[in-house]
């Protein structure tokens, strides 16, 4: 034998060892994909639900708020101009909070909804952005 043939001899007797390994290798690499997989769906599904309950958080209170300003104040839909909810970053239930703009209204009126469900104006803003909060 030459030397050319046992190194070949010798690098096929290695990789028929080898090969079991590497069937033992890909089957853990895909059980630990599939974890990864089920991770990431996970944290995915996680993120989905808290957005989705803060897009629900702040369209229901612009609605309670639309139809408080309609219903107390006797206002009617057109002469509402815009309506926004937002995340105020204030403490407690006036971390959402509406801002309403009237019609032929200089003020702009933001409100938020207490324990009892019942909607407050926290704040209002003139003409000038000076801010009146309401005790």
């Amino acid at each position: 034998m030459t030397i050319s043939k046992v190194k070949v001899e010798n690098n096929i007797k290695n990789l028929f060892m080898i090969l079991p390994l590497l069937c033992h290798f890909s089957k853990r690499m895909m059980k630990m994909k599939r974890k990864f997989r089920i991770i990431i769906s996970i944290i995915l599904m996680i993120g989905v639900g808290i957005s989705g309950y803060i897009f629900y958080a702040k369209n229901k209170l612009e609605s309670d708020v639309i139809e408080h300003v309609m219903v107390e104040m006797n206002i009617p839909t057109e002469s509402i101009e815009s309506s926004e909810a937002f995340i105020a970053n204030l403490p407690g239930l006036r971390n959402y909070m509406v801002s309403i703009k009237i019609e032929n209204d200089t003020n702009t009126y933001f409100y938020y909804k207490n324990k009892n469900d019942d909607i407050i104006l926290e704040s209002y803003t003139d003409e000038n952005g000076v801010e009146y909060i309401m005790d």
